[in-house]
Order: C-alpha cells, then structure tokens, then sequence
C-alpha cells in the first residue's frame, strides 16, 4: 500500500494497490514526435501529399467529430477507426478512393511497430519491485498488444490485460463496463487502483467515473489548461510521486 502526498501545486495521489497503464502516448508511440507526424509518412507512401500543419489541424478536429458522433454509433470497433480515418482524408480534401485509402491506413496503424518511451523499463521495474500489481487497459485490438508487450519485453510486468475486443464493450475505456472488468480483473477496490493514460476523455473522465484514480500524461503539452496537480509529464514522475525521489 502507497500513501502518496505532495507539496500545495504539485500532482497527487493518494492510497493505491495497483496501477493501470493505456498503451498508447503512455508505454509507447509511434515513430515521429505525434500521431499526425506519422500520419504524413503513412500518406507519403500511398502517394498523398499534404501541408503537415494543415494535417495537424485537420486530425485535431476529426478526433473531436469521431468522439462526438463516430465513436459514439460504432463504439472503438475497428469499423469506428476505418470511419475516422475516412473522415481525416475527406476533410484534407480526397475525393477518390476513400474508402480504399482508409483501410490501408488502418491497416497502417495496426501493421506498425511503434517505441519504447525511453522511462517506461526503468518505471515498470521498480514498481514491480515495490509490490504493486500492474495491467493494460487500451483500446488496441489483441494481436498489436501482444506483439507491442512482447517486443519491447515488458510483458512480464502486467497481471491483466483488458480491451474492448474481448466481448466487455464496444465502448471502450467510454463505457462503465470495461472498468468493472478493470476492477475485477485486479481484484481490488476501485479507489485503490490508479490509472494512467494520456487521453483526457478515455483515460481521465472513463475511470474517475467509476471510481478508480486517474492520472493524465502530459507528454507533449495538450493539457496546458489543466492544473498541474492532475497530469504528468512522462512516467519517471508517477514513479517519484511514489517513491519520494526523482530519477
């Protein structure tokens, strides 16, 4: 059991037993600094050509449409992914092939092997270390967990891995369902378990819903307007919060 405190300003948490981690922008990433930064080479190899700043535009507010109306119909289902990347291509102004271009882009995204923050081996060991059980809670489909986990070599480190493709939810980390199973699955009290992730809808509003604690990974300043007591910046600072010490 953790007690963990902080000076007045600084991120919180308080008693946990368990810490549940989101893979993406969390454990790892895809090559380039963002999403949209991938997207370019992905586009580049199927002959498209556009402005990266335009595409950044254009991604940032296709995600907003896909949470407000895609997500909502078709839940996190890979048919919801194909959809918004439809709906970044129309919106960046492809008129022919759209439905053709989004499947190999998803296929892109699911056939990619993506990177190890740099932090994340050292973090994962030392909690093991210190007894608290661990698990994955994301939205990948199965086989990308598995070849991620299992490349990098971290798989050791969770006890569950939860995602929506199992049969809990086409809903995801947005549904109370997925995170009964969370609670379930590492068979503690809901406000003793911690989750981490860096997607303010899925990873924040999701578990605190249900009663987990939740902290938001803040690797590239998206979350400027929240106070600093609810974010971090990389994992090197959840592991201080709980050990007392800095990296």
């Amino acid at each position: 059991m953790w007690q963990v405190t902080a000076e007045e300003g600084q991120t919180t948490i308080g008693t946990i037993k368990a810490i549940s981690f989101d893979m993406d922008g969390t454990l790892v990433h895809l090559p380039g600094r963002l999403p949209e930064d991938w997207l370019l080479h992905v586009y580049k190899r199927l002959g498209l050509q556009f402005d990266p700043e335009q595409v950044r535009q254009v991604y940032q507010e296709a995600e907003r449409l896909w949470q407000e109306t895609i997500r909502r119909e078709l839940g996190v289902t890979r048919a919801s992914f194909v959809a918004w990347n439809r709906l970044i291509l129309e919106k960046l102004g492809v008129r022919q092939r759209l439905d053709e271009l989004a499947q190999q882009v998803q296929s892109a995204w699911e056939s990619q092997e993506d990177l190890l923050f740099p932090e994340v081996p050292t973090v994962l060991a030392q909690l093991q270390l210190r007894g608290l059980p661990m698990g994955i809670t994301t939205h990948r489909f199965p086989g990308a967990i598995g070849n991620s986990l299992e490349r990098h070599g971290i798989e050791k480190y969770f006890r569950c891995i939860v995602h929506p493709q199992d049969g809990s939810t086409d809903q995801g980390k947005h549904a109370p369902k997925l995170w009964r199973q969370v609670i379930s699955s590492l068979d503690l009290p809901a406000e003793q378990i911690l989750h981490v992730g860096d997607d303010y809808q899925a990873d924040l509003l999701g578990p605190r819903s249900q009663g987990l604690q939740d902290l938001l990974i803040d690797r590239y300043g998206r979350f400027a307007h929240l106070p600093a007591e609810s974010k971090i910046k990389n994992l090197s600072e959840l592991l201080a919060l709980i050990t007392g010490r800095r990296l």
